[in-house]
């Protein structure tokens, strides 16, 4: 797939950075909504339900989030990873 290839070559790139071990990154991918196919727009679960992909920082190794991920997720992941407090 070319995403795959795609985020390969973004990790590739970060661990060849000469100061890497002194760095402290958190990669997160995701998309803007689901769909049926190649429609989007409306309010159905496959609609409404997203990936995300955390590499990095405190982001658990191996492990799959088991149920749906809001898209309300990204940004207070972003935040807390870069210090900045989340009000719940």
């Amino acid at each position: 797939m070319a995403i795959d290839q795609r985020i390969s070559r973004i990790l590739q790139a970060l661990a060849a950075r000469p100061k890497r071990a002194e760095e402290d990154w958190l990669i997160l991918a995701t998309k803007d909504h689901g769909g049926r196919g190649t429609s989007h727009g409306k309010q159905t679960p496959e609609e409404r339900t997203i990936w995300m992909i955390a590499s990095g920082g405190e982001a658990p190794r191996g492990k799959l989030i088991e149920g749906p991920v809001p898209q309300t997720a990204i940004a207070p992941t972003a935040f807390r990873h870069l210090g900045i407090p989340v009000d719940a």
